[in-house]
């Protein structure tokens, strides 16, 4: 269970001070896959941020499994609970798709090729371990950063527009592999995007505007 409460956060803008988040509260269970919905602007890739660990909050807590993560060990806590996915692949154009999978593994000292290779089966890219970034089209290289966020066991995957590059079919073939990962391995799926077409896609639909929680 990760529980967030009050989050306020406030950014600088020459002399304004803009408040990004207004109070957000949000519980995400295990297995739930949530769709976090709002136009640019509204605040959905700070609120990303902050759950992740890659942002701190002016007010409010955060806390995973009753366990307060704001002044721990932020690497830390990404490192062993936390999975991102972006519009951009990030991938490293001169590692294979199986060398960018390993490589957050080892970050933290650990190689595990029998499961990368479980990954990779997952997302249907059994044939496209040994091509490299350029040889992938869009939505391969799409999996390939879905299959690396869960390459450490994270607990939540957090998906910033995830499918905002990607064609229509491409689109729908990953977000039926999110529902999937949550109902098969009971991961977390937090999927920020302005797309009113995945709306109905996820368990639940958490609607974002200015900075705060709509519906």
């Amino acid at each position: 269970m990760i529980s967030v409460r009050k989050i306020v956060k406030k950014f600088k803008r020459g002399r304004e001070t803009v408040t990004a988040l207004k109070g957000i509260d949000l519980d995400i269970t295990p297995g739930e896959f949530i769709v976090l919905l709002g136009p640019s602007g509204a605040g959905k890739t700070t609120l990303l941020n902050i759950i992740g660990g890659m942002d701190m909050p002016d007010h409010g807590s955060l806390e995973m499994n009753g366990e307060s993560v704001l002044n721990t060990d932020m690497t830390k806590y990404r490192r062993n609970n936390v999975g991102f996915i972006f519009s951009e692949f990030y991938l490293i154009p001169t590692l294979s798709a199986y060398e960018n999978v390993l490589l957050p593994q080892l970050w933290i000292g650990k190689s595990d090729p029998i499961y990368i290779r479980k990954l990779f089966s997952y997302v249907e890219l059994d044939q496209r371990l040994h091509h490299f970034p350029k040889e992938l089209s869009g939505g391969e290289m799409q999996r390939v950063a879905i299959a690396r966020s869960l390459v450490n066991h994270p607990q939540i995957v957090l998906a910033d527009e995830p499918t905002a590059n990607l064609d229509t079919r491409t689109r729908d073939l990953i977000v039926n592999l999110f529902a999937r990962l949550t109902e098969e391995q009971s991961i977390a799926i937090l999927l920020a995007t302005h797309d009113h077409s995945i709306a109905q896609s996820g368990d639940r639909t958490v609607r974002l505007s200015e900075g705060r929680i709509i519906a």
